[in-house]
C-alpha cells in the first residue's frame, strides 16, 4: 500500500502554513485527492511539489532569512544554547529522500521552540536546522544511518 500524507504532514515538513498550501493546491502547483473530505498526497505528489521552482524558491528564501535572524541573535536570547546546521545531501533518489524527511520530522516532534526546512534544490537535498544542542545532535545523529547513494 502506498503511503499517504495529509495536509498537516506538509505543514510540519515545511512550515508552510495551511493558508499557503491551500493556495498552492487552488493554483494546482500542489496537487492530491481528497479521501473522506481530507487531502491526501502520495509521494509521487510530494516529489512533483518539492521539485516546483516556486516552491523551492520560497523554502530557499525563508530557510535563508532564518539563517540571518540566528546569525543576528534574532531569538530568546535566555535559551540555554541554540544552533544552526545546514546539512546537503548530495543527490539523494526518491528512497533516501524519503528516509531525510520522515527522519527529521520525526525526531523533531520531539522538541519544540526549532525551525526545520528541507527541500531538494537541484542535485542536492538541503537540510536547514535551528534549535537547541539537544535536538541538532540528535536529528544529526539520526541521519548518519541513511546510507549514501553509489
Amino acid at each position: 500500500m502506498k503511503t499517504m500524507y495529509t495536509l498537516n504532514d506538509i505543514i510540519n515538513l515545511t512550515k508552510l502554513s495551511e493558508r499557503t498550501l491551500r493556495r498552492y493546491l487552488e493554483q494546482g502547483l500542489l496537487k492530491g485527492h481528497k479521501l473522506g473530505g481530507i487531502w491526501r498526497f502520495t509521494e509521487q505528489d510530494l516529489k512533483r511539489f518539492f521539485d516546483n521552482q516556486s516552491f523551492n524558491q520560497t523554502i530557499s528564501r525563508q530557510a535563508s532569512e532564518e539563517v540571518k535572524q540566528f546569525i543576528r541573535r534574532e531569538y530568546n536570547a535566555n535559551e540555554e544554547g541554540k544552533g544552526c546546521v545546514i546539512l546537503d545531501f548530495n543527490a539523494p533518489d526518491q528512497y533516501q529522500f524519503n528516509e531525510i524527511r520522515c527522519i527529521v520530522t520525526e525526531t523533531s516532534t520531539k522538541y519544540k521552540g526549532f525551525s526545520m526546512k528541507l527541500y531538494p534544490e537541484g542535485d542536492y537535498t538541503r537540510v536547514v536546522l535551528i534549535g537547541g544542542f539537544d535536538y541538532l545532535n540528535d536529528v544529526t545523529n539520526a541521519l548518519t544511518s541513511i546510507k549514501k547513494p553509489e
